[in-house]
C-alpha cells in the first residue's frame, strides 16, 4: 500500500478509532484503517537487554489499532497493567499515545510517558525500530524479527512519540506496563470534609 502511494504520490493517512470531531484523519487519496492491526504481544528473554531491562513480562508490543479496551483485557489475563488510564477505552493504542489523551498518575504522566520503544515505516522498503540511547530496552534480535533497523536515540525516539505520524506511518508500540493494580474510586460531598486546624 505505502509503494504504490509513493508511485502515485498519493498522501497517506491512518485512521484509528475515529474519536476526532474534525475531519483531520479523512483523505481522499490514501486511508490506512488500522482498527485491523490490532495484534499484541510480550517479547521473548533474548529480545530484551537484560542488563538495562529484567523483566520481559513488563513490556507489551502492540500494533498500531490495539484499542486500549483490548490491551487492558491482555494485560489483566497476564496481571498486569498500564501504568495510567484515562475514562475511554475505544481509542487505537498509537492515537492514544499521539494525542496524550489517556490519563494520568500523580508521579507518572500520561499512556505516551511508558513508551519505550516505536516500529515506524518509512516507506515499502524501510522500517525502522526506534528507541531512546540512554534505554535501550530492546535489542537487534526484535528488530531483525519484525524486519526493522534499530536506531537508538533520544532526541529521535522523544520527536517520535509526539509526531503523530510525520516520521512515518507508526505501526506498533513497545509499552512498559507494571504489576496489576486496581484502583478504589471515593466521593465525598463537601459538608463531610472538614479542614485541618
Amino acid at each position: 500500500m505505502i509503494g504504490d502511494a509513493v508511485i502515485r504520490n498519493n498522501t497517506i493517512k491512518a485512521v484509528g478509532g475515529s474519536w476526532a470531531l474534525s475531519p483531520i484523519a479523512y483523505d481522499r487519496q490514501t486511508i490506512i484503517e488500522t482498527d485491523h492491526l490490532n495484534l499484541r504481544w510480550t517479547p521473548i528473554e533474548q529480545d530484551v537487554n537484560n542488563a538495562i531491562f529484567s523483566r520481559p513480562d513488563n513490556l507489551v508490543f502492540a500494533q498500531c489499532g490495539t484499542q486500549i479496551k483490548s490491551l487492558n483485557i491482555y494485560l489483566r489475563d497476564r496481571k498486569k497493567s498500564l501504568k495510567a488510564h484515562g475514562a475511554s477505552n475505544g481509542q487505537g493504542v498509537a492515537g492514544a499515545i499521539a494525542c496524550g489523551t489517556h490519563g494520568a498518575a500523580y508521579d507518572f504522566g500520561s499512556i505516551h510517558d511508558s513508551v519505550v520503544g516505536l516500529h515506524i515505516i518509512v516507506n515499502k522498503d524501510k522500517s525502522y525500530y526506534i528507541q531512546k540511547k540512554s534505554r535501550q530496552v530492546i535489542n537487534e534480535t526484535f528488530a531483525t524479527n519484525i524486519n526493522s533497523t534499530i536506531i537508538n536515540d533520544d532526541d529521535l525516539f522523544n520527536a517520535a512519540v509526539v509526531s503523530m505520524g510525520c516520521f512515518g506511518f507508526v505501526h506498533g508500540v513497545m509499552i512498559e506496563v507494571e504489576d496489576w493494580f486496581m484502583l478504589k474510586n471515593y466521593s465525598l460531598t463537601s459538608h463531610k470534609i472538614r479542614p485541618k486546624n
